[in-house]
């Protein structure tokens, strides 16, 4: 027999023996044995208690999100995933059984040794999946992931000439390949903007290579923040670093770029303030607008996360 007949011949042989083995009752042993350890698996996930207090506890939050549309404000499942979680498998069951239901009968009559491996076999693609979910408990955070790339944007990032705090033009377009973190405030401001600022710096004092990062603070208000009062403010925060650019510009042109980043405000003439909204923006490495941030302590945690997140990226 020539090698090519061989070849033949040992296709064949797979081939056969791949029919030969769906066809018996190994195949519906071996998958039914999975589906019950899976949903036993899963199950026993489930009655974990969502906590954010400990490893455990997140990682359940977020499997519960990711399988059962978990809410964690009103701590409730959507009924339908729970239903479907336990119907498929059910389903699934049904039809190998109605499929496979005379050498299912065949086995459980003679129940050979060999058919208690089958059982065993089915669990070991089980044992590797609960190694998986230890892995994502204890070295992801698998609730900031589902999270962060649930609420990421991509809009392309429209860019205008602004002086920094220096006297340098600033275009964002120049810095491509690093994230961009942008805020907006004025310097005379004695409510919200402090506020704002200090979770910037916060923010940046989280993440290690500071190369990779540029930091904008456009001002809402350019008549009275020129550059060398900027230059003040910026210092009087210690936010001096070559990191950070605090930017003015005509004032037509801050209001409609500010409007374009929808940074909402409203001046008031008679006390000279802005009601304004606060917001951070995330921008990513290709210049696309990622996150929008607001100011306090949970979502600076995930300002931060995302920040790296994007590095890695």
């Amino acid at each position: 027999m020539n090698p090519k007949e061989k070849n033949s011949l040992n296709k064949f042989n797979i081939i056969y023996k791949t029919y030969e083995w769906l066809a018996s009752w190994k195949f519906p042993v071996f998958f039914i044995s999975f589906l019950v350890f899976f949903v036993m698996l899963v199950f026993s996930i489930y009655l974990i208690p969502p906590d954010d207090t400990n490893t455990i506890g997140k990682f359940a939050k977020a499997f519960r999100i990711w399988c059962f549309g978990y809410n964690p404000e009103t701590q409730k499942d959507e009924n339908i995933y729970l239903l479907m979680f336990i119907l498929d498998p059910l389903l699934l069951i049904g039809i190998i059984i109605l499929f496979w239901s005379k050498p299912l009968k065949e086995i459980l009559i003679h129940r050979t040794r060999e058919f208690y491996y089958y059982i065993f076999y089915g669990s070991i693609p089980v044992f590797f999946a609960t190694l998986f979910f230890i892995y994502l408990a204890y070295f992801e955070n698998p609730t900031l992931s589902y999270e962060l790339k649930n609420i990421r944007i991509q809009v392309p990032l429209k860019t205008v000439d602004l002086i920094d705090h220096r006297g340098e033009i600033i275009n964002f377009n120049k810095f491509k390949g690093k994230v961009l973190i942008i805020t907006s405030f004025y310097s005379h401001c004695e409510a919200m903007c402090p506020l704002i600022l200090r979770q910037v710096r916060d923010i940046s004092n989280q993440i290690k290579d500071k190369s990779q990062i540029k930091i904008f603070a456009i001002t809402m208000d350019p008549q009275r923040d020129t550059p060398k009062q900027l230059d003040i403010t910026a210092k009087s925060y210690k936010m001096d670093e070559p990191y950070y650019h605090f930017l003015t510009g005509d004032k037509d042109l801050i209001n409609q770029y500010l409007d374009q980043l929808d940074f909402a405000r409203k001046y008031n003439p008679k006390t000279g303030e802005y009601s304004h909204a606060n917001i951070i923006l995330i921008v990513d490495k290709n210049n696309k607008l990622a996150y929008r941030f607001t100011i306090n302590e949970q979502q600076k945690k995930l300002a931060i996360d995302a920040i790296k997140y994007l590095l890695n990226e």
